[in-house]
């Protein structure tokens, strides 16, 4: 991207690099299906999302000083090293499988597939927990599920297609905003371009904390029940749009609001992935996983044009937010109608 000398090349680039980028949240979300028993798969799946977090909350500044100093080319050239470096790393060190590791010791793996094998133990446990929850239960309709084990199957489940469209919605909103909010706070919000770099990243830094804490809530604290945090995410997004309509002009207000917008998002983002896992066995999982995030891709390609079309169309950033509000909330009726596998 860094060489490219016109809008065309730019977007030819980009189209590349969203084609290389796409199949890793697929093999990143199948490893740690293989490695980690049921009740540490949301867990593992928020670490993995917080750091997907960490990164833009020191890119941003860190960017602009690059291409304050050396040049915009200069940015892609320098975030192309790390990424060469981790792509070697991950090739030399990790298996698809812990069986396949040189790392993993016998007792390791032993304690691995035992807590596959204890898959009953852990149903046993939500049942326990399920007494506390009664009302909730009934709520995120919980029922006794068989996983798909057919590629059919899954494209013909309305739970793996439910949830594909509301990860639709809500990536809609995630992209959507870390598309649009550098120019929201130097042309709405008056910031100059050194403090957006560090006001834009406070959506990420709320959502690391956000990854982790919902994924150890839904593996923890809900016993693997996916559907709370997932509707909590898409509620409190809801909230979230209503406040930064009417959020006080100030430095301060608009970091805060910032920060609980990423947190509100990705608390129940490892949910999205690990009620896949749920529905799913091992073999269909990696289909599984594919179909949920080519819906969540997708609202990622649809949001940053249409909050610019509706830019363009109004002049003002309160029919983005609307506009996000609204999808946040057809997730949730989505999210609804989903059933929380026991």
């Amino acid at each position: 991207m860094g060489t490219v000398s016109s809008v065309f090349g730019l977007k030819l680039v980009r189209l590349g690099l969203g084609l290389s980028e796409g199949p890793c949240p697929v093999g990143l979300a199948s490893t740690i299906n293989n490695w980690f028993p049921p009740k540490e798969k949301a867990t593992a799946t928020g670490v993995y999302i917080a750091a997907t977090m960490f990164a833009p909350i020191i890119v941003p500044p860190l960017a602009v000083w690059i291409a304050v100093t050396w040049g915009w080319r200069w940015v892609f050239f320098s975030f192309a090293i790390p990424g060469i470096v981790a792509a070697i790393a991950w090739y030399l060190l990790v298996k698809s499988k812990p069986a396949e590791s040189g790392f993993v010791s016998q007792s390791e793996l032993a304690e691995i597939n035992a807590g596959r094998e204890s898959h009953n133990n852990s149903v046993r446990e939500n049942i326990l927990i399920a007494e506390r929850f009664t009302w909730l239960d009934k709520i995120i309709r919980v029922k006794k599920m068989a996983p798909i084990d057919t590629a059919k199957g899954l494209f013909t489940s309305k739970n793996i297609l439910g949830d594909c469209l509301a990860y639709f919605m809500m990536v809609s909103v995630l992209y959507g905003l870390l598309t649009w909010i550098p120019l929201y706070l130097v042309k709405e919000r008056g910031f100059d371009v050194m403090s957006m770099g560090f006001v834009a990243s406070m959506p990420c830094i709320g959502g690391f904390i956000g990854a982790i804490g919902g994924g150890w809530v839904s593996d923890k604290l809900l016993g693997r029940r996916r559907k709370p945090t997932m509707m909590f995410t898409a509620v409190s997004t809801v909230v979230m749009m209503l406040i930064m309509l009417n959020i006080p002009a100030s430095t301060l207000a608009v970091c805060i609001g910032l920060f609980f917008v990423g947190f509100c998002l990705n608390i129940g983002w490892p949910a999205f992935t690990a009620y896949g896992m749920a529905v799913s066995d091992s073999k269909t999982y990696p289909i599984a996983s594919s179909i949920i995030n080519s819906g969540g891709n997708l609202g990622g390609f649809v949001a940053p044009m249409a909050a610019g079309f509706l830019l363009d169309k109004t002049g003002s950033f309160n029919s983005v937010f609307t506009y996000f509000g609204i999808c946040a909330a057809i997730g949730l009726v989505v999210i609804l109608f989903l059933d929380e596998p026991q």
